[in-house]
């Protein structure tokens, strides 16, 4: 094991790494821990990334709560402007 001291981008790419050599979160949770001791992902954070694999999000960005539901909020608001304008030209 070595003293480097992993960011969170660098092991979620190695996650990634072991996603598309078909290892699962429990496998690629152990490889880190082999790799990387205490510095490595938490099982359940393994699992969460994994889970975002599977449904084709590879976007290395963590989003924080408050985020998701600005964006939400603004998909609201344009969805909204866009059916106010559709019926602004109809009348």
């Amino acid at each position: 094991m070595s003293n480097v001291m992993p960011s969170d981008h660098d092991l979620r790419t190695a996650l990634i790494f072991c996603y598309h050599l078909k290892k699962n979160a429990a496998e690629s949770h152990q490889i880190l821990v082999e790799a990387y001791g205490g510095n490595a992902l938490s099982h359940t954070q393994c699992y969460r990334w994994f889970e975002k694999f599977q449904n084709g999000d590879f976007d290395m960005k963590t989003r924080s709560v408050a985020d998701q539901q600005k964006s939400l909020k603004m998909l609201n608001c344009k969805h909204y402007l866009r059916m106010m304008m559709a019926k602004h030209k109809n009348i």
